[in-house]
């Protein structure tokens, strides 16, 4: 089954996968392989897997060493690289191996739109960045989808945050996609993921914990706030 028939065209994708087949996989790098093999798509691009010398001069140095060897040219790009990463020009002269990593990863990502893809894939964000950098590149990653029309699919160990912005889930159990839609979808499956040992976000748990043992019938919403109210409308 090819994952690109089960992802939505302008959303963030989450990629959910169970203990077994992380094992199979052998770490995420190879879920993210397999992804990659599933979404037989030429205009996809693993944000990840972008090579480029950041022990070069400058950061104007790696952004054109990058578009010379994708015969990009043209100081438009350069711009269009600094406007899609939110750094300001400053930034180009700056020594790219003393750049953060929220900075780096921003340089990739922006690297990346430059081919123009019509899929991002990104792997183990929440390993590379704190909280408060990844919460700046997911912000990215939204207007992306929203201004540009990019899908994003996101490979991650940290869902329950990344479920809180993804718009879909897709799961994989012994390298096989059990389910996928809206992200709602993680609680009508509840069972499922259960008895497949596939993760399940605390949001999801917290849900299923408020209607089971304090029986306050609230609804699956996106917003955490929206469930408290709820609970309290209902004390």
């Amino acid at each position: 089954m090819e994952i690109i028939n089960n992802i939505t065209r302008d959303k963030i994708t989450l990629v959910i996968c169970d203990y077994i087949s992380k094992l199979k996989f052998d770490g995420f790098s190879n879920i993210c392989s397999f992804v990659d093999k599933k979404i037989k798509n030429n205009k996809k691009v693993i944000v990840n897997n972008i090579n480029i010398d950041f022990y070069e001069l400058n950061v104007e140095e790696v952004i054109n060493n990058f578009l010379l060897k994708y015969n990009l040219k043209g100081r438009n790009f350069i711009n269009k690289v600094l406007n899609l990463s939110t750094l300001s020009v400053d930034y180009l002269t700056k020594d790219p191996y003393l750049l953060k990593d929220s900075e780096k990863f921003k340089l990739l990502i922006s690297l990346a739109l430059c081919l123009n893809p019509s899929i991002l894939v990104i792997e183990n964000l929440s390993c590379f960045l704190d909280n408060k950098s990844c919460r700046e590149i997911m912000n990215i990653l939204k207007k992306l989808k929203r201004e540009y029309d990019k899908t994003i699919v996101i490979i991650d160990n940290d869902i329950d945050y990344f479920y809180t912005v993804c718009d879909d889930v897709l799961v994989i159990n012994n390298n096989k996609i059990i389910t996928c839609g809206k992200k709602n979808v993680l609680y009508d499956k509840y069972d499922l993921l259960k008895k497949n040992k596939i993760p399940i976000p605390t949001y999801i748990e917290f849900i299923k914990y408020v209607k089971n043992n304090k029986h306050v019938d609230v609804l699956v919403r996106d917003d955490v706030k929206d469930i408290m109210k709820d609970i309290y409308r209902c004390l």
